[in-house]
């Protein structure tokens, strides 16, 4: 049983914020015969905690819980998940008794059917009341905790932990999580790739992926994906398509995790739907779409398949690429300037001109030359 003094409970920090965590001792384990929500699910979990009693505090959402890490502050999703296990049986509330008892608190149902926190007779629905509830006196924030409120989140932490890790309670919360996993697709990416076709093969390696770097960030993966079905002409559902939407996932957003998260679900795809992907980041970084497209063509415009043009473009928006010019040689001076092009226009700076690049390449070429 964890407590608040378990040396288990560490301190940790992200950005602004600063608090307690727990990173969960119950792993989520793949059931025989999984539905496709299950595998997505085995998916996800390979990168957002993956363990059933995971707790963080010390981030916006205050408290975080689960497989997925639930969002409480603002969502009140660790309430509704919480509210599932509660009414599947309402003994399994019991290791948060210590914490409700301290705080004066109770947790119910609403008159609306949902379950919440409650202080005496006073929901606890708002943002400044959640942050008394669970942080005490703290704003989460660095530099904001005294020696209560850090008692006060511990208590909290450690209650939610030896609740969720209660074997009924996994069960509720492996399927309360596996139902909800494709509501992290925003409407645009949700239309292209959840469009009917069976989730079998490439189809549910992608859905899967995407999902999995939705869970983190979904308006960021969602944009990926819908820029990236315009730069490639290849039939959609094939392994040239899919892998030219997974490059743009881990690598258009130039979020440094990223990579990282490709890393860790590669192998678990592979397994679960029988594709076989790059086997490291830096090779999905390295494989060129033969399919890639740019928009349109100008009268006069070039591709930006050849190096010279690139380099000569580079040049023109005063890049310096050295004595040389634009010889054709795309050397170390002519990638660095094209680095500088991409992170200036919120690309991956890798010095390669893939089709996000060669859009971009042609965007700048436009505004040089008005027809």
């Amino acid at each position: 049983m964890l407590t608040p003094t378990s040396p288990q409970i560490g301190w940790g920090s992200y950005q602004s914020f600063e608090g307690p965590f727990f990173w969960g001792s119950q792993p989520y384990i793949l059931p025989p015969n999984p539905t496709e929500n299950q595998k997505i699910l085995a998916v996800v979990t390979s990168t957002e905690s993956g363990k059933m009693d995971a707790v963080n505090a010390y981030d916006r959402c205050g408290i975080s819980c689960g497989l997925v890490q639930w969002c409480e502050f603002g969502l009140f999703l660790t309430s509704n998940l919480l509210g599932g296990i509660v009414a599947r049986e309402p003994t399994l509330l019991a290791p948060l008794q210590p914490a409700l008892e301290a705080c004066g608190a109770s947790f119910k149902p609403t008159g609306r059917g949902n379950y919440r926190f409650f202080v005496g007779a006073d929901e606890v629905d708002s943002a400044d009341e959640q942050k008394k509830l669970f942080l005490l006196n703290s704003s989460g924030l660095k530099g904001s905790w005294d020696d209560a409120s850090k008692e006060r989140i511990k208590l909290w932490v450690a209650g939610f932990a030896n609740t969720l890790v209660q074997p009924a309670a996994m069960t509720v919360q492996t399927d309360f999580t596996a139902d909800r996993v494709k509501t992290f697709a925003t409407p645009g990416a949700k239309a292209i790739l959840f469009d009917g076709a069976a989730a079998d093969g490439w189809v549910g390696a992608l859905r899967a992926a995407f999902l999995s770097f939705a869970a983190n960030l979904p308006a960021v993966a969602g944009k990926q994906v819908e820029t990236a079905v315009q730069t490639t002409s290849a039939p959609k559902w094939s392994q040239d398509w899919c892998q030219h939407l997974l490059k743009a996932m881990t690598f258009g957003p130039n979020i440094t995790i990223y990579p990282g998260r490709y890393n860790k679900i590669r192998p678990v795809i592979e397994n679960l739907y029988g594709v076989d992907l790059p086997d490291f980041a830096q090779d999905l970084q390295n494989w060129r779409d033969d399919h890639a497209v740019v928009a349109p063509v100008y009268v006069g415009e070039p591709t930006f398949e050849n190096p010279r043009d690139i380099q000569q473009l580079l040049i023109d928006l005063g890049y310096d690429l050295g004595p040389a010019g634009a010889d054709g040689n795309f050397g170390t001076k002519s990638k660095t300037a094209l680095r500088t092009f991409q992170g200036l226009n919120h690309l991956d700076p890798d010095g390669n001109p893939g089709p996000l690049t060669r859009a971009k390449l042609s965007e700048a070429w436009r505004k040089l030359h008005p027809n």
